[in-house]
């Protein structure tokens, strides 16, 4: 774990689906090396990102992160879906993971309806996230709740911009800030969850549902959730999802650090 002034430092690390730089896979890696981030996400959201991944396994070291994880898929236009994790297991395990020592993270859409068997031999793998305002299963309502319950091997992955977009329609309308108190007490109760193992961070566009980039808007619900201390503790890892070109990642990370520590 990092220290900062003496004190333990969060693990702060980037999706690659969220650097829009018009690079490859292997050249986003790369970049989030250059800046010596020390967590990455690697984002495959759609199947035939699956084959770059496999293209460029032979070349990749991962060896610098101190945790990585992989977003699976939940956009299918080549892969059978209840194939996927025959797919991603020989990917990950035998191709990636057995040359570093790593925990075996598969961040999953809980909403693309995989053959629960499929799902019960993997779970111990599964980081399944929340879903935004979009998505018919969420947190406020049983879906979510039951995909744990069903699964109780899985961890899951907090998306607090999902979250909090589920929180925020009011009178016909989003309002982020006469909705900060429920907010922060609702993020605070998932952060505290013995199966919580990854945080998405990000902003998000309310009306169009897009993720943006931190700013003031959010920085008050951040400086009194995502410096809890157990998030330390456990070394729970804080995956950005703001779209940003590579060289403005620096000064990302830079501005979550100071909302939260």
């Amino acid at each position: 774990m990092g220290i900062m002034g003496g004190r333990m430092k969060n693990l702060i690390g980037f999706s690659t689906g969220a650097i829009t730089d018009n690079i490859s896979l292997e050249e986003k890696i790369k970049s989030l090396q250059e800046l010596e981030i020390e967590a990455i996400e690697m984002s495959c959201l759609r199947d035939i990102e699956l084959l770059e991944l496999f293209s460029i396994a032979p070349k990749i070291d991962l060896s610098t992160f101190k945790y990585v994880s992989f977003h699976l898929p939940s956009k299918f236009d080549i892969v059978n879906k209840n194939n996927l994790f025959n797919l991603v297991t020989h990917l990950i395990r035998d191709v990636y993971f057995k040359k570093f020592n790593y925990d075996f993270n598969l961040v999953y859409h809980h909403d693309i309806n995989i053959d629960y068997e499929i799902l019960k031999t993997y779970s111990k793998y599964l980081l399944i996230e929340n879903l935004d305002i979009r998505k018919e299963r969420t947190f406020n309502n049983q879906g979510f709740d039951d995909v744990l319950f069903d699964l109780p091997k899985s961890h899951f992955c907090l998306d607090t911009a999902h979250l909090i977009s589920m929180r925020i329609w009011t009178n016909s309308k989003y309002d982020v800030k006469n909705n900060k108190e429920n907010i922060i007490t609702d993020l605070k109760r998932h952060i505290y969850s013995s199966r919580l193992k990854q945080i998405h961070v990000s902003n998000m566009d309310f009306k169009n549902v897009k993720h943006t980039p931190l700013s003031d808007e959010i920085e008050e619900i951040y400086s009194e959730t995502l410096n809890e201390p157990i998030i330390k503790k456990r070394n729970i890892p804080l995956i950005l999802e703001t779209p940003l070109e590579f060289k403005y990642i620096n000064k990302e990370i830079e501005y979550l650090r100071y909302m939260i520590e």
